[in-house]
């Protein structure tokens, strides 16, 4: 199961219970989100999307020839929060700070004081409040254009290692510093791209099908190296049990 226990199974690591009307805000329908609670559905898919989604990425990764894998779902779509990373903001410069993060740009002083005054009326100063950002909250806010992603994990050594010959063909050291991305270890997304079409061709088909973007990480078959002092609530993406897994080893 991949929510704690609240009215419909969703709470937060803080306390923060969901509600019926924070399903209204975020435009999510209750029979699909109890799915969701059963680990049947990840957030905004329909049951068919969800098939197509775990089918098409199976047969993605064996037309690559990837025969031994793990493949996790990440991210607010499998927990409905956001990790602690990424804090809910509730405040004027907080806002302000996402939407330049997510848009580039400063908004309107009316823009601002709309999204701030929206936020407090759903979630008022006194009473509790989400810490981290539940799925979609930022689209729905009008902060980011785009809806939340999907983020997929692959593990596989097989992966790994092709990238690194791909270096070698090429007369090149694949170290450590070539092959991963410096700050959260996975495989650099060109590299993979590169690498991997179907797997790629499969990302985009899934971003413009679903209309979410779809994110790819590809780490060692042992998943990413748990962060120093890391536990449940930190950014650590190492394997937890409460990990949506996709599927493994080749079996869907």
């Amino acid at each position: 199961m991949h929510a704690t226990e609240g009215p419909l199974g969703i709470s937060e690591a803080s306390g923060y219970v969901v509600r019926n009307e924070d399903l209204t805000l975020l435009g999510l329908d209750v029979e699909r989100v109890l799915k969701f609670t059963q680990g049947e559905l990840p957030l905004g898919m329909f049951p068919e999307d969800y098939s197509f989604f775990t089918d098409s990425l199976s047969k993605a990764l064996a037309d690559d020839g990837v025969a031994d894998f793990d493949v996790r779902l990440q991210g607010s779509s499998a927990h409905f929060f956001s990790g602690p990373h990424k804090a809910m903001p509730y405040d004027a410069v907080g806002v302000l700070e996402a939407i330049r993060e997510h848009q580039g740009r400063i908004p309107h002083k009316t823009e601002l004081i709309n999204v701030v005054r929206r936020i407090h009326a759903h979630w008022p100063e006194d009473l509790p409040r989400p810490v981290c950002r539940p799925f979609d909250v930022m689209h729905r806010l009008r902060i980011d254009r785009s809806p939340s992603d999907y983020d997929v994990q692959i593990s596989s050594d097989e992966v790994v290692n092709r990238v690194r010959q791909s270096l070698l063909d090429l007369g090149f050291d694949p170290d450590d510093a070539l092959v991963h991305h410096r700050t959260y270890a996975f495989v650099r997304k060109d590299l993979f791209d590169t690498c991997f079409r179907a797997v790629t061709e499969w990302r985009l088909l899934m971003t413009a099908s679903l209309q979410r973007p779809v994110t790819v990480a590809a780490f060692p078959r042992t998943g990413p190296v748990k962060a120093e002092n890391a536990d449940e609530g930190s950014i650590s993406s190492h394997f937890k049990d409460s990990d949506w897994v996709l599927f493994e080893s080749g079996c869907s």
